[in-house]
């Protein structure tokens, strides 16, 4: 037999086919073998990304996966030290190359991209060319940072020498491209480019020398020069898009100089060929011209003889069929000896056996069960290889053994996944990070796995095997064993799915009516294998899911009342029926949620969360099936519109989530996304626990794996109170623990965004103790959102620094003589050149009206301010809104207190009239807001949603002169420190529980007086200061 190896079999084929093979492939192999395929499988992802373009990042998914398999091949510990050097090499450029087409670039790349190419540069033996690529790369990303760090640096820094780290890595930028521009036998295009990056660098370094005004003091000259070198890298940049087919002359000064169109070509011609083909640098002398003389015709493929691997596949399944059985209930056929016998005994039994062997299909339907024990796992994996190889070496001439071949081929994947399950360690199935998850694990690493592709290659079986053949009822009903315990709905959106749907109807018809003629072969066959009732009803039950899913993922609202009672029909006999309750009962949701009737979604999740319980042991304590139960019984729960239902309902649908309502519910990578364009380690949503409604339960979604995790119910009741009493119970150090383990960055603490409603919004989480340092505000940074597609949105949206357009408004009632003197000492120091409005005592601009105030914020003359103080009363009646200053009643009205205030509705109409605003600023609300907490979250909602980018308050109230005190010290780590609003709040935080802080000098008049004898430290005091926000 020929043995043809996975390259030289797909590199003929199309690209589509190719992808396809070669993921289906890497179920056969293990070792060496499966790091090969992998790579296969990116270079030919990433081959098909090169002819579908890169324009938008809806266009990059093969892009993506092809960098995802490359990551995952660079830390397999089995990859040899051969060929670990090319992997670091072409993982950097992939990386670097994607933050470069990246609007507005991605930051963890381009860290990534540079640590690989650096780390590449020390390896021996690699091909000049794309070391000579890395170079030019690495130039272009440490010069990207240079000018995006010089566009953030402040004059107060720049007084400090703030910008000298910038230097090593401009110097880094030249000594790059000069070592391109420098090196013989270079191409022209190449040296073009570095000479490009040199000339733009050197100007840049030369202004950075001079920036470091502590030691060299001010000159005017410095200013002009800066400008002039900002004014020639843009030029540059323009030149260089327009070079490119694109506009350049209004992007930023971080655009890549060198085009990303140019590069993209440069990379795809450098990787016409697998990292693993040429490990080791080969020189190749020059070659005297020969004729090349007549073509060689290509030797013909020799078939393959898959005839033996099909029987041996056969003995191998009825060899797991006969383990899997109890002797006392195997039909005669299948017991085989009963006891050891002599050489002529065995070989007559075995004789008899290949005379009486079951089809390989039957034993395959057999073995698709949720009860089977563990099986040898050698005899598994010799199943998957002969397996796969008889369905990749033959030519499909007959597609009922083609569809045959696929449906084996899916029950031992099916086996081998189960074998998984049985050697994976044990978890406590809430999704955590640092938690190893069968499921996942089972699903595969590359988001298809042993499962998934089973359930393709169960769906193309289909597509071949004709509806009277009787193995089709068996490949029907093994469907259920392919569901996802996690998302029952994943893998049956696909095209293969719905045509499923139909054929199985084609097999209820030929079985079962009066489609087959008897007089015929096949007819005859049909009549033979007609499914008892039993398998009837789970076929049109399997059909009617099918059609369920594909009419969710083509968008369609439309309710499919004949799915319950099919599902209800299947006999509890059907070992897979939990499966298919639980996937009718996440369609339900599905349509709940897009008729928006609440009753409905509840009897949904119920329904799920019953699914689950019925489960056999062995999966009811899956983590896939634990966190479906939990998602479901909290989806259950929900007695109003809360839009925790729409984060729970994403979870539950899976790749059908956004058709069902695509501006309330992001998909959770949309969302771990934006987490990481924030800065963000996790979004967490808090809620009322179902069982437990005075307790909270926390789901989670870890940015940097886009995993979702969901807690058990915290075992102390929430706190009530304002401040809440027991809230730093240390009981709840089970709620933060987890978030201490998320990745970070250096040294930084983590950010984590919460989004709670109610009484769980008010828990302040940074005064919980966990751990033997005590608080958790010692790591983690933490600010509220209202939902994922609120962080969605913010993450589009830059913040303004905090040195902009600053406004003060102060006790424009004069009612708030204590916010006048607090406002008065901030301008003072903090913000001389700042807008007054209301009772300000010094330079005021305005009377603090509606429309005074409304001018500040965004609307159609832009985005606003970029800090606005709030130092009036927000309205605890009616529609939400500021109290401000009567603009006076010359429309006769006689409503003079209706004018006085400014509310979210007015606000809200502003913004509409300008949409999408691409910055925003910070508003700083009163401390008394924080006694109406949904008041004034709604409130600041409302702000964020108009074009701010966040909002600080008060989780309650705290006295005046405590909050004049935290307020002094936020505004100087606002400005003199320069830091944003989220890790100012924590720096003040810090402040006030530190033993040796002092008094700050430059508080108003009585305030330090007034403050003698409290202890700051009291998280009473400093844990109501909360952020809101990106």
């Amino acid at each position: 037999m020929t043995t043809v190896t996975s390259r030289e079999a797909t590199e003929a084929m199309p690209k589509q086919d190719r992808v396809a093979t070669l993921r289906a492939a890497l179920a056969g192999l293990s070792g060496q073998d499966r790091i090969r395929g992998r790579v296969e499988l990116s270079h030919a992802l990433l081959d098909r990304a090169w002819r579908a373009g890169l324009e938008t990042s809806a266009d990059r998914g093969d892009f993506d996966e092809a960098i995802a398999i490359m990551e995952e091949v660079h830390a397999d510990p089995r990859l040899l030290d051969a060929f670990r050097g090319s992997i670091t090499q072409r993982l950097g450029l992939l990386l670097a190359f994607r933050h470069l087409v990246t609007a507005s670039g991605n930051e963890p790349d381009r860290k990534r991209a540079v640590e690989l190419l650096t780390d590449s540069l020390d390896v021996t033996g690699l091909a000049p060319v794309t070391v000579t690529v890395a170079r030019l790369m690495l130039s272009q990303l440490h010069l990207i940072a240079v000018s995006r760090g010089l566009a953030s640096v402040s004059l107060a820094a720049m007084l400090q020498g703030g910008a000298a780290e910038y230097r090593a890595e401009v110097d880094l930028a030249i000594g790059y491209a000069r070592q391109v521009a420098e090196t013989p036998m270079v191409t022209a295009d190449l040296s073009l480019m570095a000479r490009m990056l040199i000339g733009t660098a050197e100007p840049i370094r030369s202004q950075i020398a001079m920036m470091d005004v502590a030691t060299t003091g001010f000159d005017q000259r410095m200013t002009q020069q800066l400008l002039a070198a900002a004014q020639a890298f843009e030029a540059r940049s323009g030149a260089a898009d327009a070079a490119a087919g694109s506009p350049g002359a209004s992007d930023p000064p971080d655009e890549p100089l060198v085009p990303p169109q140019v590069l993209g070509s440069l990379l795809r011609a450098t990787f016409a060929g697998s990292p693993l083909d040429q490990p080791t640098t080969v020189v190749y002398g020059t070659e005297p011209a020969t004729s090349p003389g007549p073509p060689q015709p290509t030797p013909a493929a020799v078939p393959v003889d898959v005839t033996p691997l099909r029987v041996a596949l056969a003995d191998q399944l009825a060899e797991l069929v006969a383990a899997a059985q109890d002797v006392r209930s195997m039909p005669a056929e299948n017991a085989g000896p009963a006891e050891d016998t002599g050489p002529a005994e065995a070989a007559a039994a075995g004789a008899a056996r290949a005379v009486e062997r079951p089809e390989a299909y039957r034993s395959a339907a057999a073995l698709l069960r949720p009860d089977l024990p563990p099986l040898p796992i050698d005899a598994v994996d010799d199943c998957v290889a002969l397996a796969t190889s008889v369905v990749h070496e033959v030519a499909v001439t007959d597609p009922a053994a083609a569809g045959i071949d696929r449906f084996v081929l899916a029950a031992a994947l099916f086996l081998r996944a189960r074998g998984d399950e049985d050697t994976a360690p044990e978890t406590d199935g809430t999704g955590h990070p640092g938690d190893a998850d069968p499921t996942d694990t089972v699903r595969g690493d590359d988001g298809g796995g042993d499962l998934g592709v089973g359930l393709e290659g169960l769906l193309r079986a289909a597509g071949t095997l004709p509806p009277e053949h009787p193995a089709a009822p068996g490949l029907c009903t093994g469907l259920g064993a392919f569901l996802d315990d996690r998302q029952p709905l994943r893998g049956l959106s696909t095209p293969a799915a719905r045509s499923f749907a139909d054929w199985s109807a084609a097999v209820l018809a030929a079985h079962c009516g009066n489609a087959p003629d008897p007089a015929t072969p096949a007819g005859a066959a049909a009549r033979i294998a007609a499914p008892a009732e039993a398998d009837r009803a789970t076929i049109r039950a399997v059909g009617g899911l099918c059609r369920a899913a594909g009419a969710l993922a083509a968008g369609s609202s439309q309710r499919t009342p004949t799915l319950a009672p099919l599902v209800a029909a299947v006999p509890d006999s059907y070992p897979w029926r939990f499966r298919l309750r639980a996937a009718a009962g996440v369609v339900a949701v599905a349509e709940a949620l897009a008729a928006r009737d609440l009753t409905a979604l509840q009897a949904a999740g119920t329904l799920v969360a019953e699914a689950v319980a019925s489960a056999p042991a062995r999966y009811a304590r899956t983590p896939g099936s634990r966190l479906l139960g939990r998602l479901a019984a909290a989806l259950g729960a929900l007695d109003r519109d809360d839009p925790l239902r729409y984060d729970l309902a994403t979870v539950l649908l899976g790749p059908v989530a956004p058709a069902v309502d695509p501006q309330r519910s992001p998909p959770t990578g949309e969302v771990a996304a934006a987490l990481r364009t924030i800065g963000a380690a996790a979004l967490i949503r808090l809620y009322p626990a179902p069982a437990h409604p005075h307790r909270v339960s926390m789901l989670l979604v870890d940015a940097s794996t886009g995993r979702l995790g969901l807690s058990d119910p915290v075992t102390p009741d929430l706190p009530a109170g304002v401040p809440p009493a027991g809230a730093v119970d240390p009981a709840w150090a089970a709620l933060v623990e987890p978030l201490r383990a998320l990745p970070t960055t250096g040294s930084a603490p983590r950010r984590v965004l919460v989004a709670a409603d109610g009484a769980p919004g008010r828990l302040p989480l940074c005064a919980i103790r966990s751990g033997v340092d005590g608080h958790p505000a010692s790591d983690l940074v933490f600010s509220y959102v209202r939902s994922g597609r609120q962080v969605v949105e913010l993450a589009r949206r830059a913040s303004l620094p905090v040195t902009g357009d600053v406004v003060f408004v102060a006790n424009p009632r004069g009612d708030r003589d204590l916010a006048t003197v607090e406002v008065m000492t901030l301008r003072r120091l903090y913000h001389p050149r700042s807008i007054g409005l209301g009772r300000t005592a010094e330079l005021v601009h305005g009377a603090a009206t509606p429309a005074d105030v409304l001018a500040h914020l965004p609307g159609p003359a832009g985005p606003g301010a970029a800090l606005l103080h709030l130092g009036c009363t927000l309205r605890t009646t009616g529609t939400p809104g500021l109290e401000l200053a009567d603009p006076g009643d010359a429309d006769g009205s006689g409503d003079p207190a209706g004018r006085a205030v400014l509310d979210v509705a007015r606000i809200a109409a502003q913004a509409a009239a300008a949409p999408g605003q691409r910055s925003g600023g910070l508003a700083i609300l009163p401390t008394d807001a924080g006694a109406h907490h949904d008041r004034w979250v709604r409130f600041a909602d409302t702000l964020l949603d108009a074009g701010l980018t966040g909002v600080i308050g008060w989780l309650w109230p705290v006295p005046g002169p405590v909050a004049t005190l935290m307020l002094s010290v936020l505004h100087g780590k606002l400005t003199d420190e320069g830091l944003p609003p989220a890790m100012a709040v924590h720096e003040v935080h810090r402040w006030m529980r530190a033993p040796d802080r002092g008094t700050p000098p430059y508080l108003p008049p009585g305030t330090a007086a007034a403050l003698a004898g409290t202890e700051l430290a009291d998280p009473a005091y400093w844990a109501a200061l909360c952020h809101r926000g990106r």
